[in-house]
């Protein structure tokens, strides 16, 4: 076997494991060897709401990071973050649930997830459940 032939297979074994190591750290369970998380938590990945959300009910570091974060840095995280639109079941269910002085609700996009804020700044999340 040549130098040549023997380093194409070696190259091609270590693209086949590397790609299935990728495609099962993307998958796997655990964030914190989670691929896709790592990638998106440096910042090199566009910021997906939905998977932002994963990482809030998942990640307590990350969740704990979050705290005291403005709104505006928050919605660099959560661009889909705002006010209940008018009329919506959300603004139903929060205008349902009084606020505590200092106390504001955010919703995420059309989920059913509500951020709480306190004098403008994250305080926690929490599904709104009827």
């Amino acid at each position: 076997m040549t130098r040549a032939k023997l380093l194409w297979i070696v190259s091609a074994v270590s693209l086949c494991f590397g790609t299935v190591m990728v495609a099962f750290l993307g998958n796997y369970d655990s964030h914190r060897t989670n691929a896709r998380y790592l990638w998106w938590k440096s910042g090199h990945a566009p910021k997906d709401y939905r998977w932002c959300l994963h990482l809030f009910f998942v990640d307590s570091s990350f969740q704990d990071s979050m705290k005291g974060k403005s709104v505006s840095e928050l919605r660099d995280w959560l661009p889909a973050t705002g006010p209940a639109k008018p009329g919506s079941w959300q603004q139903g269910w929060l205008e349902s649930t009084p606020p505590k002085p200092h106390e504001t609700f955010e919703v995420i996009g059309d989920t059913s997830i509500a951020i709480r804020l306190v004098d403008g700044r994250f305080d926690g999340i929490f599904p709104m459940k009827g």
